[in-house]
């Protein structure tokens, strides 16, 4: 288990105070924006930066003020920093050689990890002119020879094209799950989050400011910048018109469960309805800027003085006789809107 308590970092104006458990069976997410703090918090981990208030413990051991060395931390970082002028076998091996292990037990881990993420071909080779998704498995097998108590990945697949990232996401989520040690992965893509996490933490400003499993943020993202963040669709603002339950967007009149002082409401995609005699509240005339095919659904871009995005039925549309530049009216249930904090 990796547990912060309260740890607090400085770099000049910025400050980091976080608070986190990571259990032996949880991959976690870290998602937030650029220069939020991601990185610093996997730094103060693996002992990159020193903790200047706090206590950090992983696996039981109190690693506050720890050596790096002695962390038992397996850190692959963003460009992986491959050693240029060694061969991927020396490279794969170098922790242990740090250890003064033997030659024979570090050659043994290496060809098992080389098995393993299949790159036992590439194992003479130096690894200069090797692609993103190679040197990120030579990353992770570095990492990985120290049998570390913990694994720490900042932006692991961002270098590779989007087939070596399902790939590897895949091969991590599999390879957690096998050595039940907790995983923590900074990014800031939804996707990729989808493909691993147990858990998410949303942070912002140095502070983990909101956690939970990414279903349940994405259906109840409750702020403006979780939902930004998830890249949650019509984010809508509003502005109260003097009575609980009523508000104004963008000229229209809509009802729904929001005090009167909320900014900004969301409804997803899948609860927009096209207006009907059942569905006849909160009706928006729009304009369909486009029709995309999306599996079994159909996704329609609606210009509606904001812009709004819902899901229909190839049926439906197609019975509507439905085509780019069609006028509209849709129906946004009350039901289904939300309010979000600022």
């Amino acid at each position: 288990m990796i547990h912060l308590d309260n740890v607090i970092l400085n770099a000049g104006t910025f400050s980091l105070s976080v608070t986190l458990q990571v259990a032996n069976n949880e991959y976690v997410v870290v998602l937030g924006r650029s220069g939020c703090g991601k990185t610093m918090l996997l730094e103060s981990i693996c002992g990159l930066r020193r903790i200047e208030s706090g206590t950090l413990h992983i696996d039981g051991h109190d690693c506050t003020a720890a050596d790096p060395r002695f962390r038992k931390v397996g850190y692959v970082p963003q460009e992986s920093s491959l050693f240029g002028n060694m061969s991927v076998e020396k490279n794969i091996g170098f922790g242990l050689a740090v250890a003064q292990k033997s030659h024979r037990e570090i050659a043994a881990t290496v060809h098992k990890l080389s098995e393993m993420l299949s790159i036992g071909n590439l194992l003479e080779r130096r690894t200069t002119n090797l692609s993103g998704g190679e040197r990120q498995r030579i990353a992770l097998a570095r990492a990985l020879a120290v049998s570390p108590s913990v694994m720490l990945f900042d932006e692991p697949v961002s270098a590779v094209d989007e087939s070596a990232r399902n790939s590897i996401c895949k091969e991590l989520a599999a390879l957690q799950q096998q050595l039940s040690i907790p995983f923590v992965h900074v990014c800031h893509s939804v996707e990729e989050t989808s493909l691993v996490a147990t858990r998410v933490a949303i942070m912002r400003d140095g502070r983990i400011f909101r956690q939970g499993a990414l279903e349940d943020l994405l259906e109840h993202p409750k702020d403006v910048y979780t939902a930004g963040l998830l890249k949650t669709d019509n984010v809508l603002s509003v502005k109260g018109d003097g009575n609980d339950g009523c508000f104004i967007c963008n000229g229209t009149v809509l009802q729904g469960p929001i005090a009167r002082n909320v900014a900004s409401v969301m409804i997803h995609p899948w609860n927009i309805r096209f207006a009907s005699a059942e569905h006849a509240v909160n009706t928006v005339e729009a304009t369909v800027m486009h029709i995309r095919r999306r599996g079994p659904q159909v996704e329609l871009g609606l210009g509606a003085g904001v812009p709004l995005r819902m899901f229909s039925t190839p049926e439906e549309v197609s019975s509507k006789s439905i085509s780019p530049g069609s006028a509209v009216t849709v129906s946004l249930p009350p039901e289904f809107l939300q309010a979000l904090e600022g």
